[in-house]
């Protein structure tokens, strides 16, 4: 057990009175920080909404050309497992994932980790939705 002095008592007050200071002012700092890592989370959630679709579309393209096929092993073996055409599993998946990233946006406590996650998911599909569509092209550019 130690025991206090008067100046370690002294310090005790006066770093309180320092941290109570730097509560009263970090608020309206962490507030704005939230806010800013909200919408950013909204957006990347938006974005990858938006980039579901153009896979899907993309991958729908690529079916239709008769050339190309999906390579997610996952939603080949769900069609194969389901009996179902690869589009039906393709569309179901990209509606599902849209609507989880729905949630997410608003149901996520916005950190700086769930927006650098978000921001990796979303350059993935933008090179996804890429790949889809050069191959599409390419596949175009043969037939003619």
């Amino acid at each position: 057990m130690t025991q206090e002095t008067p100046q370690r008592r002294l310090v005790d007050r006066e770093s309180l009175n320092r941290r109570a200071s730097d509560r009263d002012a970090m608020p309206l700092f962490f507030q704005r920080r939230l806010q800013i890592l909200k919408i950013t989370m909204q957006c990347l959630c938006i974005m990858i909404i938006v980039l579901q679709g153009f896979d899907a579309f993309s991958t729908f393209m690529a079916l239709n050309t008769g050339h190309l096929f999906e390579k997610n092993v996952l939603l080949v073996t769900t069609a194969y497992l389901l009996n179902a055409p690869i589009a039906s599993v393709v569309l179901g998946a990209k509606l599902l994932v849209a609507v989880l990233f729905g949630w997410l946006m608003f149901n996520t406590k916005p950190t700086l980790n769930a927006v650098a996650a978000l921001f990796f998911v979303a350059v993935f599909y933008v090179i996804v939705v890429h790949n889809n569509f050069y191959w599409v092209s390419v596949v175009q550019a043969v037939r003619q």
